[in-house]
């Protein structure tokens, strides 16, 4: 990892190479995950989208539920449109989103945002004695976390189940909400004050809010908790 560090990963791949030809670790995929995913966000970084993908499908072959490996995930999905919504969804998306889409591009915010918080879960499991770490992974983490929230406005978690959750908060009394979604879901959610209303989206896609009137278009993607305050 010192090597990698340095900026030199070819080094670095070459070294791991020497050192499994005559060594046995169960520590090895691991370290070569993470320098795929160094790899990944490297490539992201020189406008490479199509060889990072390739380096984080390689990074998530060994060891998907590594720090470093959701954290290229989530550089990626920052960078790549959202290929779960139609033209006509992404234009609804736009026009009902209760913020501006930078450049009008819809990319994958809400599930970048997801994948981050389970790198830092995952980082606070492995605890501070962890021999391995990725190189700049704090400050990659939190330039990323930044930029996303300089303009994302919902709170989004880590979700383990199918497709993603919406969640809604209503601080200021109780409202009734018609939810629409992908694959026919409709039902009706009421959130108060102090109590949240959730709601399973098992087909992710563009999901929206009918309330007091307006109507408000939530993307919702695999693995993303999302919480949308009325």
């Amino acid at each position: 990892m010192a090597i990698a560090a340095n900026g030199r990963l070819d080094l670095a791949f070459t070294t791991l190479d020497e050192f499994e030809k005559n060594n046995k670790s169960a520590d090895a995929p691991k370290v070569r995950a993470i320098l795929h995913a160094t790899e990944a966000i490297g490539l992201l970084e020189g406008g490479n989208a199509a060889k990072a993908q390739v380096a984080l499908d390689k990074a998530e072959a060994l060891d998907s539920e590594l720090p470093e490996v959701h954290l290229a995930r989530a550089y990626l999905m920052a960078e790549l449109r959202n290929e779960d919504l139609k033209t006509k969804e992404l234009q609804e998306a736009r026009n009902l989103s209760a913020f501006s889409y930078p450049g009008g591009r819809i990319n994958q915010y809400a599930g970048a945002l997801a994948h981050i918080d389970r790198a830092r879960a995952l980082l606070t499991k492995q605890g501070t004695l962890h021999p391995w770490r990725g190189p700049r992974f704090d400050p990659l983490l939190s330039a990323l976390e930044q930029k996303l929230k300089g303009f994302y406005p919902y709170e989004v978690r880590w979700y383990e189940g199918k497709g993603g959750l919406l969640e809604i908060a209503s601080e200021g009394g109780q409202k009734d909400v018609q939810v629409t979604g992908p694959r026919w879901l409709k039902v009706t959610a009421i959130a108060s004050p102090g109590n949240t209303a959730e709601v399973e989206v098992p087909n992710v896609g563009l999901v929206v809010l009918d309330v007091d009137g307006k109507q408000i278009g939530v993307v919702i993607e695999t693995n993303a908790h999302v919480k949308v305050g009325l």
